[in-house]
């Protein structure tokens, strides 16, 4: 599957992440980036930083990296790898890896990871919004988005490792912009959103609140006309992905066609 944020260029994420995941695997050391060579030892420590914390068992990291038919060195060199990464992470500040048992744990300190960030910012953006407090969502919202820089793991999605993770943490994204653009309605940026939604609704043409969204900010904007095309390009799109027209927007649709009509001269027969 390919990543959901491949076309957006979002803002350089904060240099203060020792591992950034959020994009092309990073690892910054006392001295500087710290290279992870090799397509199977940067998905080991991809796999690791996806359960920070958690144990990983030797087993489960054979199954990830070989789901098919694993090689018969696939322990030693998922052990190699291990060693290897353990002498790279040596300059990293408070993060190591522990062996517990059979299983493999990553540690990290705190505000070491940008996906650890960036999931604690949309979660504050969410309550803010929840709370009506769309100006302070945003902030929030854009500076969690700000940590994404392109698809995730480019080359270890490239070279077929396209887990369940990923896809979970691009599911993350999508909300967080769909968040986002509701924060910008609320604070009546309508004009400002119409490109970023048009964008949007093409890379995902399945998702009902964005084509709300669009067809709500178009009609803010001034453009009612283009709202109502809108409309009917969201209907087609929703058709063909097996979905029909939601409540919402149908609702946005019937007060576009209602304000339209109050403000259509009527003829005289």
């Amino acid at each position: 599957m390919a990543s959901l944020v491949e076309t957006e260029c979002p803002a350089p994420a904060s240099p203060g992440h020792a591992i950034r995941l959020l994009g092309p695997l990073e690892v910054r050391g006392s001295g500087g980036v710290v290279e992870v060579g090799g397509v199977r030892r940067q998905a080991v420590l991809a796999l690791l930083v996806l359960h920070e914390g958690r144990p990983v068992s030797l087993e489960r990291l054979i199954v990830r990296l070989w789901p098919f038919r694993p090689p018969a060195n696939a322990a030693a060199s998922v052990r190699n790898n291990i060693s290897a990464l353990r002498k790279l992470l040596v300059t990293v500040d408070g993060v190591c890896i522990e062996t517990v048992g059979s299983s493999y744990v990553l540690r990290l300190p705190p505000g070491a990871l940008d996906a650890r960030t960036a999931r604690a910012r949309i979660r504050r953006g969410l309550r803010l919004l929840d709370g009506d407090q769309a100006r302070a969502a945003g902030v929030e919202l854009r500076a969690a988005l700000s940590l994404w820089r392109g698809g995730l793991l480019p080359n270890l999605r490239q070279a077929g490792y396209d887990w369940a993770e990923l896809t979970e943490l691009d599911e993350l994204w999508l909300l967080a912009s769909e968040s986002l653009a509701e924060a910008d309605l609320r604070c009546g940026r309508h004009r400002d959103l119409v490109p970023r939604l048009k964008c949007l609704v093409r890379q995902h043409p399945e998702r009902q609140v964005l084509h709300r969204q669009r067809v709500t900010a178009l009609a803010g904007a001034g453009r009612p006309g283009e709202a109502v095309a809108a409309y009917h390009e969201a209907r087609a799109a929703l058709r063909a992905a097996g979905q029909t027209v939601g409540v919402q927007l149908s609702a946005v649709h019937r007060a576009l066609l209602d304000r339209t009509d109050a403000t259509t001269p009527r003829l005289r027969v």
